[in-house]
């Protein structure tokens, strides 16, 4: 298989808002975004989202556990959270590696990435169109209407190095 690196802030994306009906739970936007059709299925859409959505719900539940990690943490002065993860914490593992897989098995033979929610801050989700696939030239690079586009970051590969150009450190990500 051959790989490729294509830097991800130089693609066109695509945004799907938080959804906050519910108040300030993580939820996003279940509808299918209409500059996605053609590539991926509503139902195959819906089935991502709706589970994102689920998985975000039981990251942010209170639990017995999650009460005694907070009051070790407290009676420890939080030294506690150097050594271990918190629930939390493994919570957003999962989904990390849920997304990792639907990028793998769905949204990039379609020519699309499915960017880390936590990039954004829980804000919104960031689709990119990768520059390959027959998605490329079909979308639009502005975000919709009334959504101001958040500044882009450079990801394409997992590996960081150090950019002396502009002091920063440049995350990419390897496709392939």
């Amino acid at each position: 298989m051959e790989e490729a690196k294509i830097p991800l802030n130089a693609c066109k994306k695509i945004f799907v808002e938080r959804d906050y009906s519910n108040g300030l739970t993580v939820k996003f936007v279940t509808t299918f975004p209409t500059r996605l059709t053609g590539m991926i299925s509503p139902d195959a859409w819906e089935n991502v989202m709706t589970t994102l959505n689920t998985m975000f719900a039981e990251a942010e539940q209170v639990c017995s556990s999650s009460v005694m990690e907070t009051l070790v943490g407290c009676f420890t002065c939080y030294i506690s959270r150097a050594f271990t993860k918190t629930i939390y914490e493994r919570n957003l593992e999962h989904i990390m590696a849920y997304i990792d897989e639907q990028n793998r098995d769905l949204f990039m033979p379609a020519g699309l990435f499915m960017s880390d929610p936590m990039e954004r801050g829980l804000r919104m989700l960031e689709i990119s169109i990768l520059q390959t696939g027959a998605s490329y030239n079909k979308i639009a690079s502005t975000p919709p209407e009334g959504v101001a586009a958040p500044p882009t970051i450079h990801i394409n590969s997992t590996n960081s190095t150090p950019n002396p150009a502009n002091n920063s450190t440049e995350k990419t990500r390897t496709f392939g």
